[in-house]
């Protein structure tokens, strides 16, 4: 895969981190600080758009208390993220591999944004620490209610015993493709499903009517 050769030891060097630093609530929350503190004081440094938000809601950057700093700050819009995307993407022209990306627009508005292969790493190590403390290991196989829409692909489930992921596509959740959905997890047998809650909670009530059990 694209940039899995880049990616990989990234997350495994933040995954190790993650385990070895956050061992307690005491260590989450001081870890938590640091970082946001940080952020603020590059957002403020490196993006007017920032400057400007927190100088009109008293954000102090210099605060040891950054989660009622960030607390003073209005919802950040999707439509503000695009019509500002130039403003706050600056900062990434100096990164040698920046990466654009975009969410599915389940929610009826895409969004565009600009991450890297740092970046995706430690989402990759945040998500994995999370599911390790839920039970589940990275060999178990999943049945992802995601956004796919035109990108989704059925031959990746015939290989889902294989590679132990099953993709649904919450854009289509007809009774239909729900159908199909359970002789796909039947044959699968995926550990743990995961994904939006609102495929989640329309798949559970669709099953629940026509008495379905896994």
């Amino acid at each position: 895969f694209k940039g899995e050769k880049d990616r990989f030891p990234k997350y495994r060097n933040a995954l190790q981190r993650l385990e070895k630093e956050l061992t307690t609530p005491e260590a989450i929350d001081d870890y938590q600080n640091r970082r946001l503190i940080q952020l603020l004081r590059y957002s403020e440094t490196h993006y007017p758009f920032w400057k400007e938000r927190f100088a009109r809601h008293g954000v102090d950057t210099t605060s040891s208390k950054p989660k009622v700093e960030i607390a003073k700050l209005p919802l950040l819009t999707k439509d503000e993220i695009n019509s500002n995307f130039n403003d706050l993407s600056k900062p990434y022209k100096t990164i040698k591999k920046p990466l654009n990306r975009k969410t599915g627009g389940s929610s009826g508005n895409t969004l565009h944004f600009i991450t890297d292969q740092h970046s995706i790493g430690e989402q990759m190590a945040v998500h994995w620490r999370a599911f390790s403390l839920l039970g589940f290991g990275r060999g178990n196989r999943v049945a992802k209610f995601w956004g796919y829409g035109g990108s989704f692909n059925f031959f990746n489930n015939w290989l889902s015993p294989i590679i132990g992921s099953l993709y649904l596509d919450s854009f289509d959740c007809s009774p239909q493709s729900m159908a199909r959905w359970v002789r796909w997890i039947n044959r699968s047998k995926p550990v743990y499903f995961y994904g939006y809650a609102s495929a989640l909670h329309q798949f559970a009530n669709y099953c629940s009517e026509q008495d379905i059990t896994f």
